[in-house]
C-alpha cells in the first residue's frame, strides 16, 4: 500500500483529505499549520484539516516552520512516504522535503495553471471577472506553482463569489486527485511543462483592497465585492461607519451617470436594492452588513434604517 503524507490547512484541503482516507490509502501523517487565535475571545483554534485528521484518528502535526526544521525532516524520512500530497498548505516546501518521496510531491492548485500562480488564485479569478476557472493537479518544484501539470478540470463560475468558488473547486480538486492517483502511484502520470510566458500571478489579498472604490467601473466594483465575499469582506463607509457590502449587481447606469454626482452617491432606494453611482455605470447593492450585525437584504435593511437619495458611500 502506498504510504502518503498529506499537507493542507483550510477548508479547501478537507475534501481531498477525506477522499484519500475514504479510498483506503495509508495516510501515515497529516501536516497542517499551527493553531491560530480566532473569534472574539481569540481562542487558539485548530485548522479545518487538523480537526478532520483528529476526527478520523489520523496522526497530525502542526510545525511552526517548514524550512530548516531538522526534526520534521527526520520524521518524514523515518516515515518513508512514497508520495506527498499538498492542498493549500500555505508555505512553499523546501527541496529537502520535495526530494524525500520516490513518487514525488503533488499539489492541488485552485486555478488553471499557468494562470493565477500564487497565494490567492480564487480571489483574483473572481476579481478579474473570469467566467471559467478550475483546478490543476501538478508535480511540485522549488518555484511557486511552476511544476509540471498532471491534469486539470475547468468549471463555469460566472456570478459566483469567492466562497462559492472555493467550495466548488475544493470538491473538484479532490475528484481530480482520485482520478489520477493510481497513475501517480505507479509513476505513469503525465508531466506537462507549463508555458512560462502565459503565467499570471495571484498576490495575497491585502485588507485595504476590500475598501470599495466607486470610481471604478460598475463591473469592477461588483467583481471586487464578489471577490471579497466572504473574507475579508468588501466594505465602504456610510455616515462614518464601515459597512460590509456583501452582494451587488450592475445597474443600467445610463440615467444616473448623467447626474454628474460623485462616485459612491446613492441615486435610488427601494426594496429592490440601493443604486450607487460608479465610475462608469451604476451598482445595485443587494445585501449589506452593518457593524456588529448579520448580513441582510436591502428590503430588510430598510425596515429599520432610512437612507436618503444623495447619501454617499465612501
Amino acid at each position: 500500500m502506498t504510504r502518503i503524507v498529506y499537507m493542507g490547512t483550510p477548508d479547501f484541503a478537507v475534501p481531498a483529505l477525506n477522499a484519500l482516507a475514504d479510498d483506503g490509502n495509508d495516510l501515515v501523517l497529516v501536516v497542517t499549520q499551527p493553531d491560530r487565535p480566532s473569534g472574539r475571545g481569540h481562542h487558539l483554534t485548530p485548522t479545518p484539516v487538523k480537526k478532520t485528521a483528529i476526527g478520523r484518528g489520523l496522526p497530525v502535526v502542526s510545525p511552526d516552520r517548514i524550512k530548516e526544521n531538522d526534526d520534521l525532516i527526520a520524521m518524514f524520512r523515518a516515515l518513508k512516504p512514497d508520495l506527498i500530497v499538498v492542498a493549500a498548505y500555505g508555505k512553499i516546501l523546501p527541496k529537502t522535503i520535495l526530494d524525500i518521496p520516490p513518487r514525488g510531491c503533488v499539489n492541488i492548485h485552485a486555478s488553471l495553471l499557468p494562470k493565477y500562480r500564487g497565494a490567492a488564485p480564487i480571489h483574483r479569478a473572481v476579481e478579474a471577472g473570469e467566467s471559467v476557472t478550475g483546478v490543476t493537479l501538478m508535480y511540485m518544484s522549488e518555484g511557486m506553482d511552476e511544476g509540471d501539470i498532471i491534469a486539470q478540470k475547468s468549471v463555469n463560475v460566472e456570478g459566483l463569489n469567492t466562497g462559492q468558488v472555493f467550495d466548488l473547486l475544493a470538491d473538484l480538486g479532490a475528484a481530480l486527485l482520485l482520478e489520477n492517483l493510481e497513475q501517480i502511484k505507479d509513476g505513469t502520470a503525465p508531466r506537462i511543462p507549463q508555458t512560462a510566458g502565459a503565467a499570471t500571478y495571484a498576490a495575497m489579498i491585502r485588507k485595504e483592497e476590500a475598501h470599495i472604490d466607486f470610481s471604478l467601473s460598475a463591473d469592477a466594483v461588483v467583481n471586487r465585492i464578489r471577490a471579497m465575499n466572504p473574507s475579508p469582506g468588501a466594505f465602504a463607509y456610510l455616515d462614518g461607519a464601515a459597512v460590509k457590502l456583501r452582494e451587488a449587481h450592475t445597474g443600467a447606469g445610463s440615467d444616473v451617470t448623467a447626474l454628474h454626482e460623485a462616485p459612491g452617491t446613492v441615486t435610488a432606494v427601494s426594496t429592490a436594492g440601493i443604486e450607487i453611482i460608479s465610475g462608469a455605470g451604476s451598482v445595485i447593492l443587494d445585501v449589506i452588513q452593518l457593524p456588529g450585525k448579520k448580513p441582510m437584504r436591502i428590503r430588510d435593511f430598510l425596515l429599520g434604517n432610512k437612507l436618503e437619495i444623495g447619501t454617499r458611500f465612501s
